[in-house]
């Protein structure tokens, strides 16, 4: 059987920080009010939906993610999967909890690193989340027609901000941990839901005004 496709960042040497990033760190949230403890949050995953991944069709069970999240290896915060732009890792305090939906994350963000994330997310340009990971126990079954990749168990490597991940509805929103509980209760609220739905339209809405921005050229 061929085993999936799998999204492991390529090792290389880590990019000069970008100048933007150098800045004095500031993090605010959109009604201009000063974060306390700045942090990113969103679902890095979802569980127990179909999506569609270069030529293969994946389905994560839930509780894929459950042996990895407590395994003491070290996951990355990257963008767009590449090595050289790490940002965070569990070591810096990226945390993880699984849940029904499926993966969710929170990223305190900090120093020069920190300020790269907060641009991206804020601007609309890394919105969206994607996982790494090596799949430990998966089948192959032929669902109406379709061969799906049906995940029972996987490794997590590292989560990527991306411009739009490869499973639909992921999403990265700026928060105020100061006013948060913890993440394994937060992502189960009907706040961190509404937070999904409103991340992922802004996401849209940017990507659309991009493309009849180029069109109108």
């Amino acid at each position: 059987m061929r085993p999936p496709r799998i999204e492991v960042p390529a090792r290389s040497a880590r990019l000069p920080m970008q100048a933007a990033s150098r800045r004095k760190p500031e993090f605010k949230a959109l009604d201009g009010k000063t974060l306390k403890r700045p942090a990113i949050e969103g679902f890095a995953c979802l569980t127990e939906t179909v999506f569609e991944h270069g030529d293969r069709l994946v389905f994560f069970r839930a509780g894929a993610f459950t042996g990895t999240v407590h395994a003491p290896t070290t996951k990355r915060l990257l963008f767009d999967h590449a090595d050289a732009r790490s940002y965070g890792s569990t070591a810096s305090g990226l945390e993880f909890a699984n849940t029904t939906r499926g993966l969710a994350f929170r990223m305190p963000l900090a120093g020069d690193d920190g300020c790269a994330v907060y641009d991206a997310v804020t601007s609309g340009e890394r919105a969206c989340v994607s996982v790494g990971v090596r799949y430990s126990d998966f089948e192959t079954q032929t669902i109406a027609g379709y061969k799906v990749d049906v995940i029972n168990s996987a490794d997590l490597i590292e989560i990527s901000l991306c411009r739009q991940g490869a499973v639909p509805e992921t999403f990265a929103a700026l928060v105020d941990i100061a006013d948060e509980p913890p993440l394994w209760e937060a992502a189960r609220s009907p706040a961190f839901a509404t937070r999904k739905v409103v991340a992922n339209v802004d996401a849209r809405v940017r990507r659309i005004t991009e493309a009849l921005a180029g069109i109108s050229r």
